[in-house]
């Protein structure tokens, strides 16, 4: 598998775009990063801690933004320019690769946590726990949420590409595709009938703000390059609009100024993409930077179990009085060692390809 917003090795294609292979790379680290520092900044947050090792903790957390972005990006980029789906046939490949690693991880998730918290404690948790990786993201793999908006954003903007190359469509997806936005409806429907599914609530979604990504991706990324100015202009973007992230995060709460769907976080990562384009690693790590960007989608979707499997609900940082070199230490050493073990693991299972159909 090649990234979360991909979800295809496959089919996604190369054409010498080391650019692109690079940007995933970068964009897994800056989701590592978010869910490293996430545990530490929202503890100060709640006890109203803003001492220097919160700040510290905060700009690596406002600075990484653009991680998820970039993927939709990417994403855009393969299915309108780069490898647009060919058939039905190629349709239905291509979410299967993303639904199957999806519920797998989502069950690997809830064992973790019954590891983690003890077994249910009733049949009534028992059957919720069944359910909730069709219809949400775990408690412990709150990162899978993206896969619920990725998926119906596949299947839409491939049946798109179907009809308009005037190409048969699958009534199948379509029929997936409905079911899956009418979920929140039928939840209430089945908590009417069991009550305890009223604990659930659905992930899938068809939001606004991903097709702007992908629009955005799908015509940046056509560029082999941009001229120096406008990198620089790119990147002056991302430095304003990451600082009155972090300055805005106190007085407005970070849902309200961080959020993927908000101003800040677009205009940002918008900045990281546009500077990107073009940036290619030297020949001679060519084939190492395509080796860990097709890793990243299996590493996206461990990385947060190792994240609790090292540090617990503590998290990877811990309070140094004050001395910001130790945070920034800490940060750097904890997303080092997550990334590494996280595309490890994924190069391990991935020798497989039965284990890679499953895990990504």
């Amino acid at each position: 598998m090649t990234d979360p917003a991909t979800a295809q090795q496959s089919v996604a294609p190369r054409r010498g775009r080391r650019d692109i292979e690079l940007l995933r790379c970068f964009a897994f680290l800056a989701i590592v990063t978010i869910h490293v520092t996430k545990t530490f900044v929202s503890r100060a947050e709640t006890d109203g801690a803003f001492d220097t090792d919160y700040w510290i903790a905060s700009a690596f957390d406002s600075a990484a933004r653009w991680g998820v972005p970039i993927f939709f990006a990417i994403a855009g980029w393969v299915l309108l320019v780069g490898a647009p789906v060919r058939s039905r046939e190629d349709l239905v490949r291509r979410a299967t690769r993303a639904v199957v690693p999806l519920l797998v991880w989502g069950y690997l998730y809830v064992l973790f946590g019954w590891w983690e918290e003890g077994l249910p404690s009733g049949a009534s948790d028992v059957v919720v726990s069944v359910v909730q990786p069709f219809v949400q993201a775990p408690e412990w793999g709150g990162q899978l949420w993206y896969m619920f908006v990725y998926i119906p954003l596949l299947l839409v903007l491939g049946t798109a590409v179907l009809v308009l190359r005037d190409r048969p469509i699958s009534l199948g997806l379509l029929g997936f595709l409905g079911l899956a936005v009418a979920l929140p409806s039928l939840l209430i429907v089945a908590t009417d009938l069991y009550e305890p599914l009223g604990r659930l609530k659905s992930d899938w979604a068809l939001a606004v703000y991903p097709f702007l990504y992908v629009l955005i991706g799908a015509h940046v990324l056509q560029r082999q390059s941009v001229t120096a100015r406008t990198r620089v202009v790119a990147v002056a973007l991302y430095v304003v609009f990451v600082a009155v992230t972090a300055l805005s995060i106190r007085s407005q709460g970070r849902g309200e100024t961080s959020s993927y769907s908000t101003y800040f976080t677009i205009l940002a990562s918008v900045g990281i993409l546009v500077a990107m384009v073009g940036v290619k690693p030297p020949e001679r790590l060519t084939g190492t930077v395509r080796t860990i960007g097709g890793a990243t989608f299996g590493g996206y979707l461990i990385h947060q179990m190792l994240i609790w499997a090292l540090w617990g609900r503590e998290g990877a940082l811990h309070a140094t009085g004050g001395n910001g070199w130790d945070m920034v230490g800490q940060i750097v050493w904890s997303v080092a060692l997550i990334y590494v073990l996280s595309i490890g693991l994924t190069l391990l299972w991935g020798r497989s390809g039965r284990l890679r159909r499953l895990l990504g």
